[in-house]
């Protein structure tokens, strides 16, 4: 595929998730108060989840160490079958702390104190690095693959390090208020 080609199937995906979310954040209000909203909420996002990490984590990690992969998926499964007591009991402190993290969360139970809020982002950030270097990697990698030439995963990444920031700025946590719904 030439790079014009795949540009402009790159910018109409990427303006098809935009318009996807803008759409789904006009209605957000609306869409809160159904059940089957909440749903299809938990689908899409387990379907990022299993995107860049299936693919370039689990895949490779289970052809380099066969079953050693398994509690990447395993972990969540159980914790929400047989956890679901604590994570619903996590859930209504996170209300009426009205916490909108887990920093704020652990501050929250701590007293309020910012150096504990302060050093569980500090943590937290430093863990989601991996998965968004994973993103980076997949994104770069397909479009390297879509398009003749010798045009660096770097550039790609680039481009799509920026696709990315422009989403979460648009779309991110933009409420103070998150102790909202059931």
């Amino acid at each position: 595929m030439g790079l014009t080609l795949a540009l402009a199937v790159l910018l109409g995906w990427v303006a098809l998730l935009f318009v996807i979310a803008f759409y789904g954040d006009a209605r957000a209000h609306r869409l809160d108060r159904t059940p089957w909203s909440r749903v299809w909420l938990y689908v899409f996002g387990l379907g990022v989840y299993c995107t860049s990490w299936t693919f370039y984590g689990a895949v490779g990690d289970a052809a380099r160490n066969g079953w050693d992969y398994l509690p990447i998926y395993l972990g969540p499964a159980l914790v929400f079958l047989i956890g679901f007591p604590i994570v619903r009991r996590l859930v209504r402190l996170g209300r009426e702390h009205n916490t909108g993290s887990i920093a704020d969360f652990l501050s929250a139970r701590y007293g309020k104190s910012a150096a504990v809020g302060a050093l569980a982002a500090a943590g937290l950030l430093l863990a989601v690095i991996p998965y968004i270097a994973l993103q980076l990697k997949s994104a770069a990698s397909t479009l390297s693959l879509m398009v003749e030439g010798n045009t660096p995963d770097a550039v790609w990444s680039i481009g799509a390090a920026i696709a990315f920031a422009a989403f979460a700025i648009l779309f991110g946590q933009r409420k103070a208020d998150v102790a909202v719904g059931n």
